[in-house]
């Protein structure tokens, strides 16, 4: 009976020790991607950081504020929607005068 116990107790020991390790290791099996909202590894850390997300003007995608561009004082995603909202507001203008 007592070999019984003492290997009961080593199982439920190697048991803690392996939950612990894959705790502190952030469990890098099949569950520690469910927790993911599908975002690619190329996005780096920044969205899943905490960080503040920005709203574009053109196309009103959110974007990490670290990767937004601010031109006169309004958000972009990308550098194709604040030039293409740049001429736009050119062209309204031309209209207006």
């Amino acid at each position: 009976m007592s070999l019984l116990l003492r290997l009961l107790m080593w199982i439920v020991l190697a048991i803690l020790v392996i939950l612990a390790l894959r705790k502190r290791l952030g469990g890098t099996r099949a569950g520690a991607g469910s927790n993911q909202t599908g975002a690619s590894d190329s996005s780096g850390a920044s969205a899943s950081s905490g960080e503040t997300m920005v709203c574009c003007k053109s196309c009103q995608m959110y974007v990490p504020a670290s990767e937004a561009l601010i031109h006169h004082g309004q958000t972009y995603c990308c550098q194709q929607h604040a030039t293409s909202d740049i001429e736009l507001n050119e062209v309204k203008t031309d209209f207006r005068s």
